[in-house]
Parts: C-alpha cells; sequence; structure tokens
C-alpha cells in the first residue's frame, strides 16, 4: 500500500520540484497537494487518517507553517512533519516527529530525511 504524503506551500514550482524528486525515489508513495496553508489544513482534515507525512512551508501568505502544524497536533500526535523554509530557524519542537528541510534542498536532501524519518517509530 503506497504512503500518502502531502506537500503545503504556496510556490508551484516548489511544490513541482519537490513532487519530482519523490517521483524518482521510485517509492511507494501518493503525493497530494496544497497550495496555501488554508487549502493546506482542509487537506490534513479530509486526509488525516491516511495521511504518512506532511512536508510544510514554514512562510506563507495566508497561514503560517506553524498554525498549520499545529492544526495537524489538533487531530494527530504523531504524523510526521517536515518543515521547509529558506530561512535558518531555531529549534522548532520538542517533538520527535518534526524534521526540517532548509530550501533550496536536492534529491539527497529530501532522500537523507525520509531516511531519518523511517527510523523514528
Amino acid at each position: 500500500m503506497a504512503k500518502l504524503i502531502l506537500i503545503i506551500d504556496d510556490e508551484q514550482d516548489l511544490v513541482e520540484y519537490l513532487q519530482e524528486i519523490l517521483e524518482s525515489l521510485e517509492l511507494e508513495i501518493e503525493v497530494i497537494v496544497a497550495l496555501g496553508g488554508i487549502d493546506g489544513i482542509e487537506k490534513v482534515q479530509q486526509n488525516i487518517n491516511e495521511l504518512d507525512l506532511v512536508f510544510i512551508d514554514m512562510m506563507m501568505p495566508d497561514v503560517t507553517g506553524m498554525v498549520v502544524y499545529e492544526k495537524i497536533r489538533e487531530l494527530s500526535s504523531n504524523l510526521k512533519v517536515i518543515f521547509m523554509s529558506g530561512f535558518p530557524l531555531a529549534e522548532l519542537s520538542n517533538d520527535k516527529y518534526v524534521f526540517f528541510l532548509h530550501k533550496k534542498f536536492s534529491i539527497t536532501d529530501v532522500k537523507n530525511i525520509l531516511e531519518k524519518i523511517t527510523q523514528v517509530e
């Protein structure tokens, strides 16, 4: 059964780039996309029981990534989240299900973080 991954970002180019990376890894995944935080919250609510991982942009014009994250935690305490940002971020959380991917990332960066995630139960 394929894992369901949600990408939440307001930048269409970045979403397409990340989708291409994920598909190139030839994993058994299905990717859904939300263009912005509000759309992201709606997609999380619609798919909370099926989601395995969520990529969230920290800076979006409608709703910040932290607001999206807080909504996710209201619905699920152990859904894995990867924050994405072009800005350096201090320690975001002591949540063991939270990871960070610095923009502009490469296929190797994505592969490495996905390997880290699989080690967390």
